[in-house]
């Protein structure tokens, strides 16, 4: 997981959510760890990344045409290749923080780091599913589906993240209001496909 691991500080250097640097005055409160208000402001709606486009095929280009884009998953030519797209996955982060401070505005500096974590996880598990499923296409034969598989790869996700719901594991860290904002935000997935994650069996 070292390329998520490295993402995750990619983002966290460039993303000014750290505490004061200065002493405080008297008459500050401490500083407590939890984010200001209006820090994300400038994030997009989280509207932008319901409708999510297709992230496995042949070919991707180097950058992703939409904000939307989180991930891609190109085939095996020599070697199937993941992509994690490090500024929508960003701002899509920024975005999880900003709608989950208007309903609990006491997330924390570590808390807004787990919830990176989570999300950048989770792009690489549904990518790493799409390419299981090449894999095995590869190896027995197969047709592909792309609304299936997406669904499928999003009841991935989902699997994965309940393997997490452990109290010393950083997704059980997460204070429980922020990790249900955030996880319903996550999962409110309406293209195609995607979408149809809840009707495949667990």
């Amino acid at each position: 997981m070292s390329v998520a691991d490295t993402l995750i500080k990619q983002i966290l250097s460039a993303v000014p959510i750290h505490g004061r640097e200065h002493l405080l005055a008297v008459d500050e409160p401490p500083d407590d760890g939890v984010l200001p208000a209006g820090l994300f402001d400038d994030a997009p709606e989280l509207e932008v990344f319901r409708e999510r486009v297709p992230d496995t095929g042949p070919e991707f280009p180097d950058r992703a045409d939409s904000i939307a884009l989180l991930g891609t998953y190109q085939w095996m030519g020599s070697a199937g290749i993941i992509s994690l797209y490090r500024g929508n996955i960003e701002a899509f982060w920024k975005s999880l923080i900003r709608d989950a401070q208007r309903r609990f505005p006491f997330i924390t500096e570590k808390d807004a780091e787990r919830v990176l974590r989570l999300l950048v996880l989770s792009v690489y598990q549904h990518e790493r599913f799409h390419y299981v499923c090449d894999f095995s296409r590869r190896l027995v034969g197969g047709s592909f589906d792309r609304l299936h598989e997406e669904a499928l790869a999003v009841a991935w996700e989902w699997q994965w993240l309940r393997s997490q719901d452990r109290w010393n594991v950083f997704y059980g860290m997460m204070h429980p209001t922020l990790r249900r904002c955030v996880v319903q935000a996550m999962f409110d997935r309406r293209s195609p496909g995607y979408r149809d994650w809840r009707t495949m069996p667990s």
